[in-house]
């Protein structure tokens, strides 16, 4: 994966043009976070939930003195407005993505793997499966039986965009696998109180001495002062001091987070930039929250800016590349829907677990502001979505 190699070896570039007056040291880099820290506005003691929420959003009240920039707001044009509900007819078709339901995955060609335990998050790696239910992670062959498993200590997993390497928290560090059975583990810096792993870029390989080696995870602090950082498998470690915490990390590059909150409005504002490592934003919204990249990069999913609650009761499809509104749907009080659990599907729209009062269903987004159902679902209601759909798609 040239991108991922090139994104390491810029990192590289950077500290070779600091020089000895500011080198990215372990050592230095902790220190150079520790002055930001202090000069950051404190959070309140919350705020470890606003960092948990640009993930899974869920009961956020956070508060900052911070008042979040609406100087330069985004496009709107050509926004489809739609209603977020479960209720439709349009048939939605078959997924292109595998998911997993009711103890089994469901493949794009019909077929199901059987899978045995109760698992939270799910993804496909090399041409197995990846699964973890926050204590556990492990590796599934095509049949679904256990290959590999180990202890992990986060709440989910990241997956490369090849689907080559799985990386996870453990209590020693970042701790990744890849497809060719090669496990490495890169230790967490001390100044990240509370880490919580977004994505990581990388091929075959975490092992910077392996030939496709060498990998980039993107983390945040939950602790009692968010932020976010960029950490190698080589130890050097970047803060990216403009983010409170990051949502997704596209493979291009392309990153996404929260700013900023104010707890008295309450409201949100969050950033998207073109680079982890460029001047600045690209565009910036208080408005929505970004949610996740499309595979390709050109949109993004995202929810209300200030999340609080169960689920999203508002959903949009906006233009990554100016934050333009694409299309949106929106509950209501006769419709009260609230999507749980969203992914890309392979040809570009967006398929979200959706509940609506008792009863749950898989539901198809277009970016033109088509809605369809692709099925119901059984289910109770509870934070807890009934059907899991890759992490990385």
């Amino acid at each position: 994966m040239t991108e991922d190699r090139g994104l390491t070896e810029a990192l590289q570039r950077r500290a070779d043009e600091l020089g000895t007056t500011h080198p990215l040291s372990l050592e230095d880099v902790q220190g150079r976070a520790r002055g930001i820290r202090r000069r950051r506005t404190a959070l309140s003691g919350l705020a470890a939930a606003a960092v948990l929420a640009v993930a899974a959003p869920i009961g956020l009240t956070i508060g900052d003195d911070a008042t979040p920039d609406r100087s330069t707001p985004v496009a709107s044009s050509g926004v489809k407005d739609g209603v977020l509900t479960t209720e439709v007819d349009a048939d939605g078709g078959k997924p292109g993505v595998p998911y997993l339901y009711d103890g089994e995955i469901h493949l794009p060609d019909g077929g199901t793997v059987q899978v045995a335990g109760e698992w939270t998050s799910f993804d496909t790696l090399g041409e197995g499966f990846v699964v973890s239910d926050g204590s556990d992670l492990a590796l599934l062959d095509v049949e679904g039986q256990i290959v590999h498993e180990v202890p992990t200590s986060g709440s989910t997993f990241a997956v490369s965009a090849d689907h080559t390497v799985v990386a996870h928290l453990t209590e020693r560090g970042v701790q990744t696998i890849g497809v060719t059975g090669d496990e490495f583990t890169v230790p967490v810096p001390a100044d990240i109180e509370s880490p919580q792993l977004v994505a990581v870029q990388g091929t075959e390989s975490c092992d910077p001495e392996h030939e496709e080696g060498g990998c980039v995870f993107f983390l945040n602090d939950g602790g009692p002062t968010p932020g976010a950082w960029s950490l190698t498998s080589k130890g050097m470690i970047n803060p990216l001091s403009e983010f409170l915490a990051l949502s997704d990390v596209a493979d291009d590059k392309q990153v996404a987070g929260m700013t900023s909150i104010d707890e008295l409005e309450p409201s949100a504002c969050h950033q998207v930039w073109a680079d982890a490592f460029a001047d600045g934003p690209e565009w910036h919204s208080c408005d929505h929250r970004v949610i996740a990249f499309s595979p390709d990069g050109t949109r993004v999913s995202a929810g209300y800016s200030y999340a609080d609650g169960f689920g999203d009761g508002s959903l949009a499809i906006l233009d990554a590349a100016d934050g333009t509104v694409l299309a949106e749907w929106v509950n209501s009080e006769e419709h009260p829907a609230a999507a749980t659990n969203l992914g890309w599907d392979d040809d570009g729209t967006l398929l979200g677990v959706v509940n609506e009062g008792e009863s749950w269903a898989l539901m198809r987004f277009s970016p033109d502001g088509g809605l369809a159902k692709v099925m119901d679902v059984e289910g109770e209601y509870s934070e807890s979505s009934p059907i899991l759909l890759p992490r990385s798609s």
